[in-house]
């Protein structure tokens, strides 16, 4: 699992706050056997930790960078080149690599594309998730969780994520009326939003089936292009990307 983390001025001191907070969580909470790298883009300078160090050195920059923020560069958020550049630190692909954002939920002035942001992932088999600290699409919002089943309007970065396995949940950190405060509670919610996240990634593909078959034996044909079965037969095949909802909590 890849963490990549924006550090642009469009992410507020709370949005920042917010960011360390949840990349720490997630680096403690993953299995000991999970390879954990970290990438802070929107920096004056490059911030990189790939999979050959160690989880403590991780946990050391997150740390350092929860106490001291880097500065911004000039420019606006390069979601996509930075994609781009996190794809090459995976180096050789391994079942369920995901790479997971935290940052602004617009790419700005990007030089890559979505398209070839897409093509990068896909030839590496990674999947990308995150957490969006924008103002989310009407409809879309249930605290920090978001219900990509939900027919509405996906902007090009969420349906890039859906496209690549995962999804980004949102969180507004810019309130029009009162300023952002990531309280005890609201953190609290985080923690919990977090768990439930990483076990979504953790578990890259899972089928669940309900079929009866009164005991006798039977033959499974699915067809996953047509997403097709027999009649009798209602197969779910669960990728990670729905979040599981721990219930919305207000700061």
């Amino acid at each position: 699992m890849l963490l990549l983390m924006d550090a642009s001025q469009s992410v507020n001191r709370e949005a920042w706050r917010l960011a360390t907070h949840l990349a720490i969580y997630l680096a403690q909470g993953a299995d000991p056997e999970n390879r954990v790298a970290l990438v802070v883009y929107g920096a004056g300078d490059r911030i990189a930790l790939d999979f050959t160090q160690p989880r403590s050195a991780v946990l050391g920059k997150l740390a350092e960078l929860a106490s001291t923020r880097p500065p911004n560069s000039v420019g606006g958020e390069h979601l996509y080149d930075a994609l781009l550049d996190a794809a090459e630190v995976f180096g050789d692909h391994g079942f369920g690599d995901a790479i997971f954002v935290i940052g602004a939920g617009e790419d700005r002035g990007s030089h890559a594309s979505a398209g070839s942001v897409k093509s990068a992932l896909v030839a590496r088999r990674v999947r990308l998730f995150g957490l969006l600290l924008d103002a989310p699409v009407i409809g879309s919002m249930s605290g920090f969780f978001f219900d990509p089943r939900v027919d509405f309007y996906l902007s090009e970065v969420d349906q890039l994520a859906v496209d690549l396995g995962g999804v980004f949940s949102h969180e507004d950190t810019k309130p029009p009326a009162t300023a952002y405060k990531l309280t005890d509670i609201r953190l609290k919610a985080l923690d919990q939003y977090a768990e439930a996240t990483y076990w979504q990634i953790a578990e890259p593909y899972r089928l669940d089936f309900d079929a009866p078959t009164g005991g006798k034996p039977a033959r499974l044909e699915i067809l996953f292009q047509k997403a097709s079965a027999a009649a009798n037969l209602k197969p779910v095949l669960l990728y990670p990307r729905q979040i599981a909802a721990c219930g919305s909590i207000q700061p």
